[in-house]
């Protein structure tokens, strides 16, 4: 008799979880805030090159604040022209680029997810320059959050290399 009363609350338990895990809405599921950055080559949800990237540069923004991290202030931009479309380039290039050999972060759970975040943070800096870069350069907003963007790249890539 107890079996049965266990296996009955064991069936009620799991049908609850999957009603529960089913009812979730899909913006909260794919929501760009998350540590997991978007897919590469996934657009994010909104329409607008700018709405793209105000989500993903929000999106650096609470990652930011769970490595308890101010975004730093990054450097003033003095690109101009096609300069400045490969200065993005490049951003997003330096962005994305795999960790240089001194990079020895402790095998503990906080540095674990510390470097989980900064590679979050950075393939999303890496895709709002690949956004400025295809915008040739010329949108100063792009840039901005390029280059935004960049800066808290580095800071997380440096809490992450430091991780002891």
């Amino acid at each position: 008799m107890k079996s049965i009363l266990g296996i009955l609350a064991g069936v009620l338990i799991a049908i609850t979880i999957g009603c529960a895990a089913k009812s979730k809405s899909p913006a909260s599921v794919q929501s760009p805030t998350t540590a997991e950055p978007m897919p590469a080559g996934a657009v994010p949800t909104g329409g607008s090159t700018r709405e793209q990237i105000d989500q993903l540069d929000s999106a650096i923004t609470d990652e930011m604040g769970k490595l308890s991290l101010a975004r730093p202030t990054p450097p003033p931009l003095t690109c101009t022209g096609d300069a400045c479309a490969q200065q993005m380039s490049g951003a997003a290039i330096a962005a994305t680029a795999p960790e240089p050999a001194t990079c020895k972060p402790a095998q503990t759970p906080t540095c674990t997810d510390s470097c989980k975040l900064k590679s979050s943070i950075c393939e999303n800096a890496g895709r709002i320059c690949r956004i400025a870069t295809d915008l040739g350069g010329t949108d100063a907003y792009a840039n901005d959050k390029c280059t935004s963007g960049n800066a808290s790249c580095e800071t997380a890539r440096t809490r992450c290399c430091s991780c002891m």
